[in-house]
């Protein structure tokens, strides 16, 4: 992706990162039917943007995805990937090489990485959020990555959505069988959060003071302002 070649996506890329305060990573579309980005290397990151994402999504929605991959590279994600994951696959092979004594210690390592990356798609929802500095776009993506299908997008509704992901711990916090049922569907689940749950707390923290003090400008000043008054591509 270049200014020459699909030059709208390259437009929402400059945006994104003159936003974040990102410096530009390396953008390509990948031919492939699965609706999933993915953001790799260290030094040098690129993203990957997969073109059955982007038969689905409209202009913000993409935006906001592109900003999620640049707050991997700017949470320094991509590195810490790199080093849990390699501390896991040592693990498991000292857990080989010891009759199997070491593999309780991996299975704990793996449970505490699944977890870890949950949280990091958490925060890469908010800089996604905070590069388009509107809460529809990123509800009606997570709506679409949940259930989305092209022949019935005019019946996807986001608000609906949203109400649902509102009402996720409510629904399915009521007894100790509820929350048996809800811990072992998120054990497979696998690196990501529900779509449900990343929609619950993008609204919560859309609606918190701290999204407002960034917004103005309030957080610790080794980044530069992040600018509001988005301009549409």
């Amino acid at each position: 992706v270049s200014a020459r070649q699909f030059p709208r996506l390259y437009a929402m890329l400059r945006l994104a990162c003159d936003i974040l305060d990102v410096p530009e990573p390396e953008f390509y579309v990948s031919q492939t039917p699965f609706v999933n980005a993915h953001t790799f290397g260290h030094n040098n990151p690129y993203i990957v943007v997969n073109t059955g994402l982007l038969d689905l999504m409209n202009d913000d929605e993409t935006m906001a995805i592109i900003a999620h991959e640049l707050g991997h590279i700017k949470c320094g994600h991509v590195l810490y990937y790199s080093m849990a994951y390699s501390i896991r696959d040592i693990v498991s092979i000292i857990g080989q090489t010891t009759l199997g004594m070491g593999q309780i210690l991996s299975v704990g390592i793996g449970v505490a990485l699944i977890e870890w990356s949950r949280r990091a798609e958490l925060s890469a929802d908010r800089a996604g959020l905070l590069a388009m500095q509107d809460l529809t776009p990123s509800i009606s993506l997570l709506a679409k990555m949940a259930g989305g299908s092209r022949n019935h997008m005019a019946e996807l509704v986001p608000d609906e959505f949203l109400k649902q992901a509102i009402a996720y711990d409510g629904e399915l916090d009521k007894g100790p069988l509820e929350r048996f049922y809800r811990v072992t569907a998120e054990m497979f689940q696998g690196t990501h959060p529900f779509a449900v749950e990343r929609a619950r707390e993008l609204n919560l923290w859309v609606n918190s003071p701290e999204y407002q003090d960034i917004l103005a400008g309030n957080y610790p000043r080794g980044v530069r302002k992040i600018q509001t008054g988005r301009k549409k591509n």
